[in-house]
């Protein structure tokens, strides 16, 4: 005999936080019909039906019950609480309907999860003005083996632009008494405007071990969203008082060297002036002063190189070269060429100048047609000025001289017709190649991949001539996720001795995956119990470079 049919919901917890996720079991008892029931619509709350289906047979004292729980992932949009209407069902043309639920989203970061990893926010320094570039650190730390992620941080920022994002050498670093990973990334910020701004929070999906029932963290994960705390900026407007002609928004601390193609030219020929900025500030934003006074020159708009110093883009030298053409003789120097900007230390404006550069401009060669009734030979039939500058018709011959070959006959000749063709081939090439990179982040990543372990097979022998135990196998352990990572699609960061099976099975031989165990396994046991560690480094460098060999032959994903 079979049971009359119900539904029923319930929620594994009722209480989640910012980024967090919610479950809604719905079973459904002794139904004919096996669709899923309909989830109710609510502002803010979306709901995600799961494959995960769980069928159940029960026979009690004769009375059959049937049940299939379908589970719902609740997530939320906003803060706040919810009343959760009923889920529906039809069935036999009657709806059954479950009771209403009640969930609340919370604000901040589960305090439980930030026991295992949490996001770590850090300025430079609070109180800055406005176009100051000011470094951040983003430190995403965990403890816990097997914890991945697969992005870089997200930071909010109100009223502030942020620049290029660099992730960090990974360390170790003690919160509360107990050792976490942190893996730096690093970016600055620049105020846009004055006031009292909110730098944060830093945001991650993030993937945490799930604690077994033996008390053991396993291979299962669970998906949570980290999130750091936010930082009160006070940004600080520019003075208006004493602004120097010109300003272009420098802000920051540099130094100014100009110089000049030549200072002596022709009427009409250009000079090429260039001017370095260097020293630190957001460097690739920096213009020239527009007060620059070229009268008397033709100019065109400068081209613009920038080399850095530091991977953020806050230190370096920007080039501007620019091409000036004097109009006339009569100029005898180039203008002073100035550059102000702000100094937050300071706290004032500083102006830097390269006063006038003396050029000599000679006369233009000047083109004079005959006219008739005097003799062009004639030094009085011309007028003075002119006939300085006019070379006239010889009435003898000169010495006689042997003639040589003409150009084309020479060999060395039609190597001239042959380097223009290889000049645009190699042209061509090398525009091809950008473009590929460009448009391939797996191939730019290969190649990044493939200079690192040249390099670190380098530093292995540099480490073991030392016989530097800590360095020799911090390095191998880069290598290995580096490799791995670019052959897998993964960031290097997540690649770890407990995922590797997962990573690797069934696509390289067993006897692969075991080296490369091992090798993660005397890493480990470098840093954990260096003292278990013997003297011979030499003897892992070819072993090393066997497996980064044979692993660069894997397929890639």
């Amino acid at each position: 005999m079979l049971g009359a049919a119900t539904l029923s919901a319930a929620l594994d917890r009722d209480t989640i936080y910012e980024g967090e996720t919610a479950e809604v079991a719905v079973t459904v008892q002794n139904a004919s019909s096996e669709a899923a029931p309909s989830a109710p619509k609510v502002e803010n709350l979306t709901f995600q039906l799961t494959s995960d289906v769980e069928t159940r047979l029960t026979i009690v004292n004769g009375v059959r019950t049937s049940s299939r729980v379908y589970r719902y992932v609740v997530q939320a949009s906003a803060l706040g609480e919810y009343d959760i209407p009923p889920f529906t069902l039809e069935l036999g043309g009657a709806t059954l309907g479950t009771r209403p639920l009640r969930l609340r989203v919370l604000p901040g970061q589960n305090p439980t999860i930030g026991q295992y990893a949490f996001l770590q926010l850090k300025v430079a320094k609070q109180r800055l003005y406005v176009g100051e570039g000011v470094p951040v650190e983003i430190g995403v730390a965990y403890r816990l083996r097997g914890s991945q992620y697969r992005e870089a941080p997200q930071l909010q920022q109100e009223g502030l632009t942020m620049g290029r994002m660099e992730q960090g050498e990974r360390r170790a670093e003690r919160f509360g008494g107990i050792e976490f990973v942190v893996d730096p990334f690093r970016t600055f910020v620049v105020a846009a405007r004055p006031g009292n701004l909110k730098l944060g929070p830093a945001t991650l999906p993030f993937q945490l071990p799930v604690r077994s029932r033996l008390g053991l963290f396993g291979g299962e994960l669970m998906s949570v969203k980290l999130l750091s705390s936010t930082i009160d900026l006070e940004v600080l407007p520019l003075p208006t008082e004493g602004v120097p002609a010109g300003f272009a928004g420098a802000v920051g601390q540099f130094t100014m060297k100009v110089e000049v193609s030549t200072n002596l030219v022709t009427a009409g020929d250009p000079i090429l002036v260039t001017v370095e900025i260097g020293g630190v500030g957001p460097i690739e934003s920096l213009q020239l002063d527009s007060h620059a006074e070229w009268e008397g020159f033709k100019t065109y708009a400068p081209e613009t190189s920038v080399e850095l110093r530091d991977p953020l883009g806050l230190q370096g030298t920007k080039r501007f070269a620019q091409a000036v053409i004097p109009q006339s003789a009569e100029i005898k120097a180039l203008p002073p060429i100035r550059f102000s900007y702000f100094d937050p230390e300071r706290q004032s404006f500083q102006t830097l100048v390269r006063e006038a550069i003396p050029i000599t401009v000679r006369r233009g060669t000047v083109m004079v047609a005959y006219q008739g009734g005097a003799s062009p030979g004639d030094p009085e039939a011309a007028d003075p000025e002119v006939a300085r500058e006019i070379v006239h018709i010889k009435t003898r011959l000169g010495t006689y001289g042997a003639i040589r070959p003409p150009l084309a006959m020479r060999p060395w000749f039609s190597g001239l017709y042959v380097a223009p063709l290889l000049v645009w081939l190699g042209a061509m090439w090398w525009r091809w190649r950008q473009s590929k990179l460009a448009s391939d982040p797996n191939l730019r990543r290969r190649m990044r991949v493939a200079r690192l372990v040249r390099e670190g097979l380098a530093a292995l022998r540099q480490a073991a001539g030392r016989n530097d135990t800590e360095t020799f196998f911090a390095t191998v352990f880069r290598l290995l996720q580096e490799r791995l990572g670019e052959r897998t699609g993964m960031p290097a960061t997540a690649i770890d001795e407990l995922n590797l099976d997962e990573a690797l099975r069934g696509r390289v031989e067993d006897e692969l995956l075991d080296e490369v165990h091992e090798l993660f396994r005397a890493c480990s046991v470098a840093r954990y119990a260096p003292g278990r560690m013997n003297a011979a480094l030499a003897a892992f460098i070819p072993r090393v470079e066997q497996v980064m060999a044979r692993l660069e032959e894997m397929e890639r994903r």
